[in-house]
């Protein structure tokens, strides 16, 4: 089967990208050492904040009868989030202050994310280095994409919003409801693992519009040498998958597409 690509798009729906980096645990990267960094990069990420740690189980360590923490790094504009702990590296970008997305890879005149996480991650191992006096060694990659479908802006009603989103014809009769809340989720768990979940929601500030939370993510094996075309490898299946979620001509017609 022919690759096919993304038509371009001049209003695209993604409002959110997370970048992860797992890796195997430096008992020696605690708070200190996160806030220690944080001040080597204060001059690009002025703000940052303290959270607890994102664990896949329950976790036992206590450092000064504290659970293991996250260090967020906030960008000027609140664009990009740089988020470290013991165990994983983060780069987030997301359309605050309604920033436009910036595309994954690099465009005439625009650096995509892609770049900026190569960059900021081998910064990060060198500090690693330096403070835990070993680099992190990579176990897995995790690539998300949220799009955010606003009414009135990309649908209009529930029967509008299945052309779009053909997975959801149905939907509505099957429960007998006009605009029912939606909460799907499919998963595809092999050696590269992919999940889809489509949600309801509602606008955080503004008009508080109705709204379909779009996300895809992809997580696979990461190694150093494989850093760069891993993050390209699981982009393109994020892609693959948006295009058999949303027909090609309704990308289009909502979103500004060519091609």
């Amino acid at each position: 089967m022919p690759v096919q690509f993304l038509p371009e798009m001049s209003k695209p729906p993604v409002a959110e990208v997370v970048c992860g980096a797992f890796f195997a645990p430096l008992d020696e990267l605690d708070g200190l050492s996160l806030g220690a960094y944080w001040a080597e990069r204060r001059a690009d990420f002025p703000e940052r904040r303290l959270l607890p740690a994102v664990l896949d189980s329950v976790d036992t360590t206590i450092e000064m009868g504290l659970p293991p923490l996250r260090s967020w790094m906030i960008s000027e504009s609140e664009e990009y989030i740089v988020q470290l702990q013991r165990d994983r590296f983060y780069l987030n970008w997301r359309a605050a202050r309604s920033q436009r997305y910036p595309r994954f890879h690099n465009t005439p005149g625009s650096r995509g994310i892609a770049s900026l996480l190569s960059e900021e991650f081998a910064r990060f191992s060198e500090f690693c280095e330096r403070a835990a006096r070993e680099r992190p060694t990579l176990v897995q990659a995790d690539l998300s994409k949220i799009n955010t479908l606003m009414y009135g802006e990309h649908w209009k009603d529930f029967n509008d919003l299945t052309a779009v989103l053909p997975i959801l014809k149905g939907m509505d009769t099957a429960i007998d409801a006009r605009t029912p809340e939606v909460n799907v989720q499919l998963i595809d768990q092999r050696d590269w693992t992919t999940m889809i979940k489509v949600q309801s929601g509602r606008e955080q500030d503004g008009e508080k519009r109705a709204l379909i939370r779009l996300e895809i993510r992809v997580q696979g094996p990461l190694s150093d040498d494989s850093f760069d075309a891993t993050f390209d490898a699981l982009n393109e299946r994020i892609n693959a998958a948006f295009l058999r979620l949303v027909p090609r001509d309704q990308m289009l017609v909502r979103f500004g597409g060519r091609g």
